[in-house]
């Protein structure tokens, strides 16, 4: 169990094991050394599990935040996308009416183009 104690108790070094499953570890250590009899040992448990909770805490807050700046920075990357999609079909459209328009007249110049030559084709009335 000293390994297992040392290794707990080791604020230092950073050996794979969850704050959550380190917290879990020293207070379950605490009561083992309260029920043995080992006041000292409980004591000194229970005050690195106290460590390991405000740490514990300060990381969850910490993450916290980042989460809501990263939802924040989602929500204006999100907004920026649609504004330059809106920006997009505004352009199409733009580029659509005088394309349309310039058919229309293309349609109206080829009318007024055959109707001339038809009427250059027919006898004229004389006087």
């Amino acid at each position: 169990m000293q390994p297992l104690r040392e290794r707990l108790l080791d604020d230092g070094t950073d050996d794979g094991l969850s704050m959550r499953v380190r917290c879990s570890g020293l207070h379950l250590l605490s009561e083992l050394c309260e029920h043995a009899g080992r006041p000292d040992e409980a004591l000194a448990a229970l005050r690195a599990w106290q460590r390991c909770q405000a740490r514990r805490s300060s990381m969850a807050s910490r993450a916290r935040a980042q989460a809501a700046l990263l939802q924040t920075e989602l929500m204006r990357l999100h907004r920026r996308l649609e504004e330059q999609e809106a920006r997009r079909r505004d352009t199409e459209s733009a580029r659509a009416a005088p394309q349309a328009i310039n058919e229309q007249l293309c349609a109206r110049c080829t009318r007024s183009s055959s109707c001339r030559s038809r009427c250059a084709n027919r006898p004229r009335a004389t006087r």
